[in-house]
């Protein structure tokens, strides 16, 4: 049990998408606690919500900085695949992820 915040998550629609698409955003845990779970419950939890809210396409999107690494091991785990890649100007690839969570 914390007596802090450690961990956000957000979901946002985006006007030129369908209405039951989703996208995840503001999604991190505190580095210093990291590997106990905490952003597996998170984020499932965050999809349940989606589903709740009648979303059924999960998207987001995420960069290969190191700081990053772990994310994406955890989207991959849960389904999340890279659909997209593509490069920022400074040269870094930004992957884009999707999953269907209709039932």
């Amino acid at each position: 049990p914390y007596n802090k915040v450690v961990g956000t998550s957000g979901l946002y629609n985006l006007k030129n998408e369908e209405v039951t698409t989703c996208w995840l955003g503001w999604f991190c845990i505190d580095p210093t606690i990291r590997g106990h779970g905490l952003g597996r419950k998170l984020l499932i939890e965050t999809i349940n919500i989606a589903k709740q809210q009648g979303c059924l396409k999960l998207k987001l999107y995420t960069s290969e900085l190191p700081q990053e690494a772990k994310a994406q091991i955890l989207y991959e785990k849960l389904g999340l695949k890279i659909v997209t890649k593509t490069k920022r100007r400074d040269g870094i690839m930004i992957y884009f992820r999707e999953k269907y969570i209709g039932d």
